[in-house]
């Protein structure tokens, strides 16, 4: 009797698995790379090609509420519009209770836990979900859609906050609709914008006041380089809507300044607030950021 499981018809088999699995999630494959190594795959394979693994993953997602709401109405705004209707807009009246959304990558991973805990102690009849989620960011939308996140669970749980901190993954090249848009260029940062802006409009037109952290001193070059960049572009945007923007040069030291480990207290000297990285915190670097946080929501309410 001939033998079904050759060595070649095991290979053969595992191969079809492996291949089909990789198509099957190609997108998250892409993220992964993207994300470790700043290669996307979809540069060099054709969109078709992704198809499947961008079926599969938009099942496993809640239905997209962003048709619903005609935002994308708005996508064809110019610059000088979105300003002229923002400005036509009063100020957004919060309730006494509030609503909050924490956003953003593995800095907010940090930061959101502490000011939760505190949060809850002050607001005992509010609500807070901390939705952030490491390695996303605004420059890669294929694999997690931070806009896109924050109107659907916006109008899902009824929010009256977002607070963002987010950016550290940002800085690097993007890749959309076939165009190349190289990180620090003009346009870069005009498509950054753009994507700060699709939030920002978003939550001024349904009454969501938004509290946008800024980027930390960085030890890594490159994503300190960045900071600078976007820092200039959160608080200019938020400042148009009359939202928040929280300083952390403020609390952590200049992006102009050397980079240290460590913060100056009156009272117990020198503190350890950052991690080995030279990107993340201590818990006594992210409890400064949450104080900061819980200052700001607190003059809302």
């Amino acid at each position: 009797m001939p033998n079904n499981f050759s060595p070649l018809r095991l290979f053969i088999l595992f191969s079809i698995v492996i291949l089909t699995n990789s198509v099957l999630w190609l997108d998250s494959l892409d993220n992964y790379f993207n994300n470790q190594k700043h290669v996307l795959i979809s540069n060099v394979v054709p969109d078709w090609f992704f198809t499947p693994s961008q079926r599969l993953h938009l099942k496993t997602q809640s239905a997209d509420l962003f048709g619903m709401v005609g935002i994308a109405s708005n996508k064809n705004k110019t610059v000088d519009q979105t300003v002229e209707y923002v400005l036509k807009i009063e100020k957004i009246p919060l309730s006494s209770t509030p609503k909050v959304l924490f956003a953003g990558d593995s800095l907010m991973q940090g930061v959101a836990p502490i000011a939760i805990a505190d949060l809850k102690k002050i607001y005992p009849n509010g609500k807070f979900i901390d939705l952030s989620q490491q390695s996303t960011g605004l420059t890669v939308r294929r694999y997690f859609d931070w806009p896109k996140k924050i109107k659907e669970e916006s109008l899902r749980q009824g929010f009256n906050v977002v607070i963002i901190f987010l950016g550290a993954n940002d800085p690097w090249d993007i890749y959309e609709n076939k165009k190349h848009f190289v990180f620090p260029s003009n346009e870069w940062q005009e498509l950054y914008r753009e994507r700060v802006n699709e939030v920002l409009l978003f939550a001024k037109e349904h009454q969501i006041h938004v509290i946008w952290v800024g980027l930390p001193n960085m030890e890594v070059e490159r994503v300190r380089a960045g900071a600078i960049v976007q820092n200039t572009v959160f608080q200019s945007e938020t400042q148009k809507y009359g939202f928040d923007f929280i300083s952390t040069e403020e609390i952590l030291g200049s992006l102009d300044a050397p980079f240290t480990k460590f913060s100056q207290d009156p009272v117990k000297g020198s503190i350890l607030i950052r991690a080995n990285d030279g990107i993340h915190f201590t818990p006594n670097g992210y409890r400064l950021v949450s104080n900061q946080i819980i200052k700001t929501l607190k003059e809302k309410f």
